[in-house]
């Protein structure tokens, strides 16, 4: 059992991240706080302010699910990459008819959970995508004129078709 220097909790050893440098060759932090420091790292090179993504990411500690569960893992991964929760990814979810905003193809019928759509400038969630559709819209750059101009290429060649 070892104590976590950030969140003060005792935990298993193996809830702590190997360091070849310390004397009991493990981190002096949990992985989960590791990450939330990584987190922290990362914005912070990119100049965001995180300090409401970070209060937000400190409720892993208190996260409802049990740890290794399904539930757990995309709990941690919505809070770690986008500052929600699994129950605000669900709300989102049922707010959109358990569909793309875009294709409107059903969630259920999809192999993996609906992407969230987010401004990467700004971190603004804007809303939960299919796959194919938030990596249409990542390939245009998140930028509305390109993806007019692929509407105008698409709406001509189609009239040259049909000519």
């Amino acid at each position: 059992m070892k104590t976590c220097k950030d969140c003060n909790q005792q935990l298993d050893n193996t809830n702590f991240p190997k360091n070849c440098c310390s004397k009991d060759g493990l981190s002096t932090y949990c992985k989960r706080c590791c990450s939330i420091r990584t987190m922290k790292c990362r914005y912070k090179k990119q100049g965001i302010d995180y300090t409401n993504k970070i209060i937000r990411q400190n409720g892993i500690h208190s996260s409802p699910y049990k740890v290794g569960t399904k539930e757990y893992r995309k709990n941690f991964y919505l809070i770690s990459n986008y500052s929600i929760t699994l129950e605000m990814y669900n709300k989102m979810l049922i707010s959109q008819d358990n569909k793309c905003l875009i294709c409107n193809k059903d969630s259920e019928l999809l192999p993996k959970m609906l992407a969230v759509d987010h401004d990467h400038k700004t971190g603004k969630i804007r809303g939960l995508l299919c796959i194919q559709c938030n990596t249409g819209i990542g390939s245009f750059q998140d930028d509305s004129n390109l993806l007019k101009k692929a509407i105008s290429y698409l709406e001509e060649s189609i009239k040259d078709v049909n000519n």
